[in-house]
C-alpha cells in the first residue's frame, strides 16, 4: 500500500504542535525490512558452519544477532501503530490483542519445538554426531532438568531467567521475550499517556533508558545487554520495545519528508556500520558499540516508516519483498533446524574455506530456508493463527 497524505517534495519538519501526515495503514517498507533482519541472523548462525576466517570474523557476521534487537524495536513501533488509536479511544480489547499475538507466535514455536524434540530423541538413540549445536543435548540432562526446560518452553518463559542455558530451538528465547513485551504492552502505552510531555522528550527518555540499562548491564553486571538471551533476555527487550513505542509517538508528530527520510535512513545505516566495525576492532568497545548500533537500527525503523509515508522507498513495497517480510518469522524459527540437518546430517564434510564459497553456501541455505518458510507460513503459521484467534473468540463469548 502506498503512503498517503505526504508530499514527496516536503523536506522541512513541521512546526512544533503541528501533526505530520498519518502513517499508511500498512507500512510495507518495515515489513520488507523484517526479512533482511531475519537473514542477518541466519548469516550470524550459519557462518559457524564455514571455515572461512574472513566470514567468521567479519563484524557484519559476528554481530548479526543484532537483527533480533531490530525486531524488538520494530515490534514496539508496529504494535503502537496498530493499537494506539484504540488505546487512546478507550476501546482497546486486551483479550483480543493478546490472543492475536499468541496466535501469531505460538503455532510456529510449537512446531519447531516438536521438531527439535523429535530430532534430539532420534539423534540420542542413534548416536548422530553434531559439530556445533547438538539437538540431543537436552536428552543427556537429568530428567527433572529436561522437563523443567520443556515446561519453560511450552509456557514461553525460557527468557525470563527460568533456565540455565539455551535448549531445543535456541532462537526461540526471543519469542519468549516478545511474549513478555506483549503481556505488558498496555503498561507501555499507559506510561506514555501519563507523561504529558512532547513526543521528542518521550523519545529522548526512551533512548536514555536504553542507554542507561545497557551501561548498567555492561559495567555493573559484566554483561552485554544486546547479548542477553536465556539469562533474563526480557531485560534486553524491555528498553528496546519502549524505544519503538517512543519512535512511533515521535513519528506521528514529526516528518523529515521524502528527501530527509532517505538521508536519515542512509545516515542511520552508516551509524550501524561504524558501530559494528568499532566493536570488531576492540573487544572493550563491544558493549558501547552494539548499543550505538541499536540506536542506528532504531533510526532505520523511524526513517523507513517516514519515507513510506512520504511516498519514497516504493521498491520496498513490492509485493514479493512484502511477502518475504511476512514469512520472516518462519525464516527465523526454521533456520537453525535446517542448518543443523543440512550441514551436519546431509553434508557433514562440506565446510567452505574461502569467503566467496562460504557466502555462496549461506546464500544457498537462505534460499532453501526461505522456500521452506513459505511452506510453513502457508501450512502452519496462517492456519494456526486463525485457529487460535477463533478459539479465543469462542472463549470470549458470554455464556447463554
Amino acid at each position: 500500500m502506498n503512503a498517503t497524505g505526504a508530499s514527496s517534495e516536503a523536506v522541512a519538519l513541521p512546526a512544533a504542535g503541528e501533526r505530520a501526515a498519518p502513517y499508511p495503514a500498512q507500512i510495507d517498507s518495515l515489513t520488507s525490512l523484517r526479512f533482511l533482519a531475519a537473514s542477518w541472523v541466519v548469516f550470524f548462525h550459519l557462518r559457524e558452519y564455514t571455515h572461512s576466517i574472513a566470514v567468521l570474523n567479519s563484524p557484519m557476521m559476528t554481530f548479526g544477532y543484532l537483527g533480533v534487537d531490530f525486531f524488538f524495536v520494530l515490534s514496539g513501533f508496529v504494535l503502537t501503530h496498530v493499537y494506539k488509536r484504540d488505546v487512546d479511544a478507550g476501546r482497546f480489547n486486551y483479550w483480543g490483542f493478546i490472543s492475536k499475538r499468541f496466535g501469531r507466535i505460538y503455532p510456529m514455536h510449537l512446531a519447531t519445538l516438536a521438531a527439535f524434540i523429535v530430532l534430539g530423541a532420534v539423534s540420542s538413540r542413534l548416536g548422530f554426531a553434531y559439530s556445533i549445536w547438538d539437538p540431543s543435548a537436552p536428552f543427556q540432562m537429568e530428567r527433572g532438568a529436561f522437563f523443567r526446560g520443556l515446561i519453560t518452553h511450552l509456557t514461553l518463559i525460557q527468557a525470563w531467567g527460568s533456565t540455565d542455558g539455551l535448549l531445543f530451538n535456541l532462537p526461540s528465547w526471543s519469542i519468549s521475550a516478545e511474549w513478555f513485551a506483549y503481556l505488558i504492552f498496555p503498561i507501555y502505552m499507559l506510561v506514555f499517556r501519563r507523561f504529558r510531555v512532547g513526543p521528542l522528550i518521550q523519545l529522548a527518555a526512551a533512548a536514555l533508558i536504553f542507554v542507561v540499562m545497557a551501561a548498567v548491564c555492561n559495567v555493573g553486571m559484566r554483561l552485554n545487554l544486546t547479548a542477553m538471551t536465556w539469562n533474563v533476555g526480557i531485560l534486553r527487550i524491555f528498553p528496546e520495545f519502549l524505544l519503538g513505542v517512543g519512535l512511533y509517538n515521535f513519528g506521528q508528530r514529526w516528518s523529515a519528508g521524502a528527501l530527509g527520510a532517505r538521508i536519515g535512513f542512509g545516515l542511520s545505516g552508516v551509524l550501524v556500520l561504524l558501530a559494528l566495525f568499532a566493536a570488531g576492532a576492540d573487544e572493550r568497545l563491544v558493549g558501547a558499540s552494539t548499543a550505538v548500533a541499536v540506536l542506528g537500527l532504531a533510526g532505520l525503523v523511524l526513517f523507513a516508516a517516514d519515507a513510506t509515508r512520504a511516498g519514497a522507498f516504493r521498491m520496498m513495497s513490492a509485493p514479493f519483498l512484502v511477502l518475504l517480510g511476512e514469512i520472516s518469522y518462519s525464516v527465523y524459527m526454521l533456520h537453525l533446524l535446517v542448518g543443523i540437518v543440512v550441514f551436519d546430517l546431509v553434508t557433514p564434510a562440506f565446510r567452505p574455506a574461502s569467503a566467496v564459497g562460504a557466502i555462496a553456501a549461506i546464500c544457498g541455505m537462505l534460499a532453501l530456508i526461505t522456500f521452506l518458510s513459505w511452506l510453513s507460513y502457508r501450512l502452519i503459521e496462517v492456519p494456526g493463527r486463525r485457529a487460535v484467534v477463533g478459539w479465543a473468540r469462542q472463549l470470549d463469548r458470554p455464556a447463554e
